[in-house]
């Protein structure tokens, strides 16, 4: 139960962060571009230090080579000297000489991969916010389009009640009309009743009249009046 809960306690704070992203987009979208261009800045000055600390360090190798080269050959002309003292003292410099050169090849050339993988990312983001800036452009542009068909239809609550005061009015008009209704009663009425069914029958010579219908009563009074007369 308590999973069922946090499940859908989830689902609901993440369909609230879509319809907050979804009403400020525009606003967004300048935030993460402003953040973008901050951290292709940053990168470029990264970039930067990594291209000066390569230069340095080569410049540094090219003396420290230089000094190496000039330094093996004193060391033979010790050797042919028969300096070998002097000799076997500047080998030793010779050999830090050499162990620093080393260190510079491998800190160069771990630099020139970190300076060819920035590069790649650098060129990468700005393709990619060049793109986005292009997209905010877009957005900005549906934005004012949906404002200015919001302005000329009103929103969706005023189409809305436009199709409720269209169906009212449409059901009041389609109402029947009192007097034809009260007529078509009466009709059903008098096709139901039992006198007027005899009427009809004797209409038709089927039977005489109903003995209360209008042609039984004025038959009975013209028959009392010719009783009336022979007397």
């Amino acid at each position: 139960m308590f999973s069922t809960l946090m499940t859908v306690m989830r689902g609901e704070v993440r369909k609230t962060e879509r319809s907050i992203e979804r009403q400020n987009a525009i606003t967004i979208l300048e935030q993460r571009i402003e953040d973008a261009e901050m951290a292709q800045a940053n990168a470029k000055q990264r970039l930067a230090g990594l291209i000066l600390k390569e230069r340095n360090e080569t410049g540094s190798r090219t003396s420290l080579t230089g000094q190496a080269r000039e330094l093996e050959n004193r060391i033979k002309k010790a050797l042919c000297s028969d300096l070998t003292a002097l000799a076997e003292d500047a080998a030793g410099h010779l050999a830090r000489l050499e162990r620093d050169v080393e260190r510079l090849d491998t800190s160069i050339s771990r630099n020139q991969l970190a300076i060819e993988r920035l590069r790649r990312m650098i060129d990468s983001g700005q393709t990619r916010l060049l793109e986005l800036k292009q997209g905010l452009s877009t957005a900005r542009t549906v934005a004012a389009e949906r404002r200015t068909t919001a302005e000329l239809s009103g929103d969706i609550t005023g189409i809305a009640a436009l199709i409720e005061g269209e169906r009212v009015l449409n059901a009041f008009l389609d109402q029947p009309d009192a007097y034809e209704h009260m007529e078509i009663l009466e009709e059903i009425a008098t096709e139901n009743d039992p006198d007027t069914v005899l009427d009809r029958l004797a209409a038709e010579g089927c039977g005489a009249p109903a003995p209360h219908s209008t042609d039984a009563v004025l038959a009975r009074i013209r028959a009392g009046m010719s009783q009336d007369e022979e007397k």
